[in-house]
C-alpha cells in the first residue's frame, strides 16, 4: 500500500499542465517588389491577419532608401475603413533593403501586442516601403499620409491592390505551470 501511495505522490508531484506556444505569423512576405510608396506614408497591410493572439517579436521590411522616424503597430478593425492601434513599437531610421528586427530604437527587445485578425502596419515620414501593384489580385491595404501611430477609429483610404513588404512573427504567450506538490507528511 505504501508503494501505491509513493508511486501516486511522485506523479503528483511532477505533474505539470503546460500549453505550448504557437508561432503568431502576421503581415506579408518582406521580399523585393517592383513599385514603392511616396512619404510620408501609413500603410496597414489587408493580407495575412495574426492567425493568434500573443506578441509580435520580430518585424521584417524591405525598402527602397532608408525611412525615417519609423513605427510598426498592430491594428484591429473598427469597420471596413476605420481602424484602432493596438500595440506598436519605434524603429527609428530602417536601413535601405530587407532588414529584420528584434530590438526597437531604444535597444529594448521587441514585443508587440497582437490578436488573432489583427493587422500590421507601418509609417515613416522618409523613405518608401516597397510594393506591388497587382490589379485584380486579392491583396490590398488601407493608407494615410500621416504619422497616426497610435489612434483610435481612424479613417483609412482602401488601396485595393497594393501589398506592402511587412512581416511579423512572434509567439503566443504560454500558460503558466501548475505544480502539484505533497509532502510525506500528507499521506
Amino acid at each position: 500500500m505504501k508503494k501505491i501511495l509513493l508511486i501516486i505522490f511522485l506523479a503528483l508531484c511532477i505533474f505539470q499542465l503546460v500549453v505550448m506556444a504557437t508561432t503568431i505569423n502576421v503581415g506579408q512576405e518582406a521580399i523585393n517588389r517592383p513599385y514603392g510608396f511616396g512619404y510620408p506614408k501609413l500603410a496597414i497591410s489587408a493580407v495575412g491577419a495574426a492567425n493568434a493572439d500573443g506578441k509580435i517579436t520580430s518585424i521584417e521590411i524591405y525598402c527602397t532608401g532608408t525611412m525615417y522616424s519609423c513605427k510598426v503597430a498592430t491594428f484591429f478593425a473598427v469597420d471596413a475603413t476605420h481602424f484602432t492601434t493596438r500595440d506598436y513599437v519605434t524603429l527609428g531610421t530602417v536601413a535601405d533593403g530587407y532588414t529584420i528586427h528584434t530590438k526597437d530604437a531604444s535597444d529594448d527587445d521587441i514585443s508587440i501586442d497582437v490578436e488573432e485578425g489583427d493587422y500590421i502596419g507601418i509609417y515613416y515620414s522618409v523613405g518608401s516601403i516597397d510594393i506591388d501593384y497587382d490589379e485584380g489580385e486579392t491583396n490590398g491595404c488601407w493608407t494615410q499620409n500621416s504619422d497616426l501611430i497610435p489612434s483610435e477609429n481612424h479613417e483609412y483610404t482602401w488601396d485595393e491592390w497594393d501589398t506592402i513588404s511587412l512581416y511579423g512573427t512572434g509567439e503566443t504567450v504560454e500558460a503558466a505551470g501548475t505544480s502539484v506538490m505533497f509532502t510525506l507528511g500528507d499521506f
